[in-house]
């Protein structure tokens, strides 16, 4: 079972119910719209959620495939579909920000190139090279 399709699903039948005026339902697609870095951050979570399990490889599909390969494309679709995924990218900040700090990355990348760095001066400095 999809979950992102059946709550695409459940949310359209939610918002037919509410039988909002059109004006108010373009308001509300509109400020849904996704920007560049929130459109790469939903990939990014998507990619990392489907690989730890948390989802599906079909459900992480369905996202991939909502969100085309741009923002624009993401922006044309409906308020059911932009809604579920915007609550989907919520839900994935929100596990990320409650993992505890042992499971979390304990040398950063920055932390990674410093000591690359350092570790290649001290090469070249014992070979008598200025670096």
């Amino acid at each position: 079972m999809n979950r992102i399709l059946a709550a695409i699903d459940q949310t359209r039948v939610m918002i037919d119910a509410k039988a909002l005026p059109e004006e108010t339902l373009a308001t509300l697609t509109k400020n849904m719209d996704f920007d560049f870095e929130l459109w790469s951050t939903l990939n990014e979570k998507k990619n990392v959620a489907q690989s730890a399990g948390a989802i599906t490889l079909e459900e992480a599909q369905s996202i991939s495939a909502f969100l085309g390969s741009s923002p624009m494309e993401f922006n044309e679709q409906n308020l059911a579909v932009k809604t579920v995924l915007n609550k989907t990218l919520m839900e994935m900040v929100q596990q990320e920000c409650s993992t505890p700090p042992k499971f979390r990355d304990p040398y950063p990348l920055g932390t990674l190139l410093t000591v690359f760095m350092n570790n290649l001066k001290k090469q070249e400095n014992s070979n008598g090279n200025a670096f």
